[in-house]
């Protein structure tokens, strides 16, 4: 196992021995004999070896499971408030296991019932780069919402070798389109400053120069923690915030529903003077035809009631979407995009 990035008290693993990999981390963040709630993301990961050792684990270090969640994706933030708001012992840590839903599960938890709990999360999909980034994102009772708070970043990651490569070639598409756009919104964005923007060219130049099925495992986590970076800076724009509704309304999957919109946003943003690198397009455009090809990206049609409460739900919990675009658009010219693509 080897550290891979580390800032202030956020670290983050990469190796392919589970059991002894996971025992060292409990280590080093001091963790023996103490109280766990335990959050799962992946229904398979129950019935597999790996389980098995995790509770080994635990077992071996005196740790507690006080609760144990196995949890959807896009998590609702009533379910687990409901779960948890009867918890009748006191947690020291939370550890999460999962993509972006498991682990944003986790840091709200972690923000809800206990701010000082340690967080350890074992990260089996890259493309939320939620590992790096102080956001937890969830369902409310009107839309997919977030919260930001630097303690959200977790205190250990660690990234299996063995999960990645396990991989099917549609969740790497789902992962980098996720990985891609984070970069590419936060590029562009005005919120951006001179640092976030090189982490996301670096991010970009990953991707961009090789194909989905050629990309290394070293260098697909690269570009997401670059990607994850620039977005703690820059935030996002139009894309994310349009796509969070379409993961609301529809239940698409947060990525997916992203680039619905990013190709046509780009080309918005070039037609309006923005120096928009062609290369990027092009990925994009890549990108979203690997998607359609693998039945991973349909076709949404919105009414015009629907396009409205699009609008009102991502100014009320997204408007630094709007704020941060690189130049000014025009509702009409955002809503050019609604009708004709999506």
């Amino acid at each position: 196992m080897k550290l891979i990035y580390k800032n202030n008290g956020n670290k983050v693993f990469l190796g392919d021995s589970f059991k002894s990999d996971i025992d060292i981390i409990l280590n080093k963040g001091k963790l023996q004999h103490k109280k766990v709630i335990l959050v799962i993301g992946i229904k398979s990961f129950l019935k597999t070896q790996r389980y098995a050792q995790l509770k080994t684990v635990f077992k071996n270090n005196g740790i507690i499971i006080v609760k144990h969640l196995k949890v959807r994706p896009n998590p609702s933030e009533l379910r687990i408030v409901r779960t948890l708001s009867k918890l009748r012992h006191k947690f020291d840590f939370v550890f999460a296991l999962g993509g972006g839903s498991a682990i944003d599960a986790g840091k709200l938890i972690k923000h809800r019932f206990n701010d000082s709990a340690k967080l350890v999360v074992v990260y089996t999909l890259p493309g939320s780069a939620t590992i790096v980034t102080p956001f937890t994102v969830f369902d409310n009772d009107e839309f997919k919402i977030g919260i930001a708070a630097d303690n959200l970043i977790p205190d250990y990651s660690y990234i299996s070798k063995q999960f990645i490569k396990s991989m099917s070639i549609e969740r790497k598409i789902i992962a980098i389109s996720d990985i891609f756009s984070h970069a590419i919104e936060s590029l562009y964005s005005k919120a951006g400053n001179k640092t976030s923007k090189i982490k996301s060219k670096k991010s970009l130049k990953i991707l961009t120069t090789n194909k989905v099925e050629q990309l290394q495992l070293d260098d697909f986590i690269k570009a997401d923690i670059y990607a994850g970076l620039a977005e703690r800076v820059a935030l996002v724009l139009f894309p994310h915030a349009a796509g969070h509704y379409l993961t609301y309304k529809f239940n698409i999957p947060h990525s997916v529903a992203t680039m619905h919109f990013l190709v046509q946003y780009l080309n918005l943003l070039a037609n309006k003077g923005v120096n928009i690198n062609l290369k990027y397009i092009q990925y994009a455009e890549y990108l979203h035809s690997l998607l359609k090809k693998r039945g991973l990206i349909r076709k949404i049609n919105l009414s015009n009631t629907e396009i409205v409460e699009l609008f009102n739900l991502t100014h009320k919990y997204m408007n630094f979407a709007y704020k941060n675009a690189p130049t000014k658009i025009k509702q009409n010219e955002y809503k050019t995009i609604l009708k004709n693509y999506v």
